[in-house]
């Protein structure tokens, strides 16, 4: 016996099923979409408030629920429905429901009212993406804001596909969690270029200005063996110390995508100022705590990409750590 779903709101479900109410009082007759737990609630509410005889089907494109039956009704495939007397159709399905109502556009002609459930097809939806993060053992921490990861996703499909080029690389290493992630996203997309990784391994350095605020010894990792160890399999280089000290090492090479997470305004600063320069027409600067608003005291990072961009060519969309140089 299926259930309502544990992540379903009350608030989503009684929307519906009170929109639900006012097109059978209008006198629809409603033919329910996609056999999932919060459908069978409903067609159970119906049931209890003597509403059955409003219900004229329940169909799924889903082959495996066809044949199935909740109180009397039996799912049919979607082509079937062409039979069907209904002026009402109501999505059950959440994620899939951009399928469901091309499905139903491309076999039926007719234009109900169409009552949609939940807002999950918005969210971010990739299997590639989820593969790989499910394949990391240590887990990236690119977090700032809630769709860093996915943007860094996109990023490097964007680099790949247009042919930038460059090397990338990455200020901020701490495990090699995110560092390792670009690596496989790379790999995926048949791309072999270089990874360079900076971090301290020895703890937040020495506040060289007032805006440098970070330091919370949680977010330090000084085993460098380990991510050394982590990120060996891959074209990797981890170079340790200073940022400020190091970033010289770049002087003479062209970066296609740089991913900035220092937390901090110098660190960042110094490393923008140059590898800035050195990014190819094109190339995508990422910044973990441009828009962080969870992490307030990080918000130097912030303040020293505005700096060092404001009058730079650059495209960047609001609500992003992501920006394009032009």
């Amino acid at each position: 016996q299926m259930k309502r779903g544990d992540d379903m709101t009350d608030k989503e479900y009684y929307r519906v099923r009170n929109e639900l109410l006012q097109s059978i009082h209008g006198g629809s007759k409603i033919l329910f979409w996609g056999l999932t737990p919060e459908c069978i609630q409903l067609i159970s509410d119906l049931h209890s408030m003597g509403l059955s005889h409003c219900i004229e089907g329940i169909t799924d494109h889903n082959p495996s629920r066809e044949g199935l039956k909740i109180h009397g009704f039996q799912v049919t495939s979607p082509e079937e429905i062409q039979h069907l007397k209904f002026d009402t159709v109501v999505i059950m399905y959440d994620s899939e429901k951009e399928e469901a109502l091309k499905i139903f556009s491309e076999i039926d002609g007719r234009l109900p009212q169409i009552i949609l459930y939940g807002n999950k097809n918005y969210e971010f939806h990739d299997p590639c993406f989820k593969k790989i993060l499910a394949s990391l053992p240590v887990k990236p921490m690119a977090h700032g804001y809630p769709f860093m990861l996915v943007h860094l996703y996109q990023s490097l499909q964007y680099i790949v596909r247009s042919n930038i080029k460059g090397y990338v690389v990455e200020f901020g290493t701490f495990q090699g969690g995110t560092t390792v992630f670009i690596a496989k996203v790379l790999e995926m997309l048949g791309d072999e270029r270089k990874i360079y990784s900076f971090d301290t391994f020895s703890g937040y350095p020495e506040r060289r200005s007032p805006l440098d605020m970070f330091s919370e010894k949680k977010c330090e990792f000084r085993d460098v063996d380990f991510v050394q160890t982590y990120c060996g399999k891959y074209n990797i280089e981890i170079v340790r110390g200073d940022i400020v000290d190091n970033v010289h090492m770049l002087k003479e090479k062209a970066f296609a995508f740089s991913f900035f997470d220092t937390d901090n305004y110098t660190p960042t600063r110094a490393a923008l100022k140059l590898v800035f320069e050195n990014t190819s027409q094109g190339g995508i600067l990422a910044f973990d705590h441009y828009c962080s608003e969870n992490w307030v005291k990080t918000i130097g990072e912030r303040m020293a990409a505005r700096e060092v961009l404001q009058d730079r060519k650059v495209f960047h969309l609001h609500g992003t750590g992501i920006f394009m140089k032009m």
